[in-house]
């Protein structure tokens, strides 16, 4: 297993299955961080900067209190953690140069460059359905069933080949990490 150095913030439900998704398939030990919790509430592009701004993430002392896994040392601070919010654009048109570009993160304790901002355009469901998936139900039965039958390196090869998404940062991210997956 590879060290836990991301943090994946999922937009909803439909998100955070396809993060643990990709953690268990590549046997990686991402951080799946939801900040309302399991509830239906979802995150938006609009809130990402405060939510990267507030607790757990307002210091290094709070990420290290809350993340206690990240790999870390007390002399030289996080080594090589990056955070990703993985985020429907919706209808939210208005925050999305400013998430995609990263401007909007300036304020977060490790550095913007500490934020791999993912995005699906409109959502996750019509980016399977551009890659040449077909349409899937926004259902978390329906989903689980699609990922049940999807293999990560096709689904990386189509999320690479996809306009709407950048999907395929965050699968190479975990990979980058993942000893199977080094050349």
């Amino acid at each position: 297993m590879s060290l836990p150095n991301t943090v994946i913030i999922p937009h909803g439900a439909t998100e955070a299955r396809l993060a643990e998704w990709l953690r268990s398939e590549l046997r990686t030990q991402a951080i799946i961080y939801q900040p309302y919790g399991r509830v239906e509430r979802a995150v938006s592009m609009k809130e990402i900067g405060n939510i990267l701004s507030s607790k757990p993430f307002d210091s290094v002392r709070s990420m290290h209190a809350r993340f206690g896994e990240l790999d870390y040392s007390a002399r030289t601070g996080f080594r090589d953690v990056m955070v990703v919010p993985v985020l429907d654009v919706d209808l939210d048109r208005r925050s999305f140069g400013s998430y995609r570009s990263g401007d909007m993160f300036s304020g977060f304790c490790l550095g913007r460059e500490a934020v791999l901002p993912v995005f699906n355009d409109p959502n996750i469901e019509a980016v399977i359905d551009r890659a040449g998936y077909g349409k899937v139900a926004h259902d978390l039965g329906e989903f689980q069933e699609f990922l049940d039958s999807t293999d990560v390196e096709e689904f990386l090869e189509r999320m690479r080949a996809c306009d709407s998404t950048n999907m395929d940062a965050l699968i190479e991210r975990l990979r980058r990490f993942v000893p199977s997956c080094q050349r």
